[in-house]
């Protein structure tokens, strides 16, 4: 995705907005994650809540001696014979702080995701890491012919992961409503989804299984991330092409605190 293909769809402010679809949601997503121009771009909206402070009253008069208007009311003394226009007035100022805060919330959420995406990313490589050096303790204790093959293809193994952020699934669907890419090449997947709200769980686990509720690997502890997140990292050759259900599980009783659906898709 170049930025002349984001700028003549105006794919920034459509994203603010929530009128992309699906498929464009999660391009445009997977773009901005790493680029910094595009950030700059989304973070432009909160300029138009400093814009709205600068204001300048435009109406303001002296309220009656014998009554006088709290302050607040003081800039609308010189329109009470114009109604209509105080009420025109009143409403385009609601209607650009209506907007205001919409675009605040939309950007501050965008970097709550982002925030916690590299949270996740940096738990994904110490793990590799600890892998790594867990597989070099053991090739050190038993060397074996074949290690030296094994160890390379370790070594070559991608540090990036891709960041995909999971909704709640609340009621059943024939067709899962999120979707991830599985990358061309071997690599990380990184999953985020909300906490469950369990002040008494002190570790979450994560189970994945396939159609058919066939488990999919072993269950795996999932990692705290920024803005009340978990997240669990998966290497891409783990899934193939379908539909997945993602159970969040308290780690000490085994109960099923929350699902997650969606559809992996091989890339286009």
């Amino acid at each position: 995705m170049d930025h002349t293909h984001i700028d003549e769809h105006q794919l920034a402010d459509r994203y603010l907005m929530g009128q992309l679809d699906e498929a464009q949601r999660h391009t445009f997503e997977e773009h901005f994650v790493d680029c910094p121009v595009c950030l700059e771009k989304l973070e432009t909206v909160e300029s138009l809540r400093s814009a709205l402070k600068d204001l300048p009253p435009g109406f303001s008069a002296a309220a009656p001696a014998a009554l006088p208007l709290p302050p607040s009311l003081g800039r609308f003394a010189r329109l009470r014979a114009r109604p209509f226009v105080t009420l025109l007035t009143a409403a385009c100022l609601l209607m650009a702080a209506a907007a205001s805060l919409f675009f605040y919330s939309e950007t501050r959420r965008a970097r709550q995701e982002l925030e916690a995406g590299r949270q996740a990313l940096e738990n994904a490589r110490q793990r590799q890491a600890e892998l790594k050096q867990a597989f070099q303790r053991e090739l050190a204790s038993r060397p074996r012919p074949s290690d030296d093959t094994a160890m390379g293809a370790l070594r070559a193994a991608p540090l990036a992961a891709t960041v995909f952020t999971l909704n709640l699934t609340r009621a059943a669907s024939p067709t899962p409503s999120d979707r991830i890419v599985l990358p061309a090449s071997p690599g990380w997947l990184v999953l985020l989804f909300d906490r469950p709200d369990r002040p008494n769980v002190r570790e979450y686990r994560v189970r994945l299984s396939a159609a058919g509720e066939r488990s999919v690997g072993e269950p795996v502890t999932a990692n705290a991330a920024s803005g009340g997140m978990l997240a669990v990292s998966l290497p891409s050759s783990l899934l193939t092409p379908g539909d997945y259900r993602l159970a969040v599980e308290d780690a000490g009783s085994g109960a099923v605190l929350a699902t997650y659906r969606f559809r992996a898709a091989p890339k286009p």
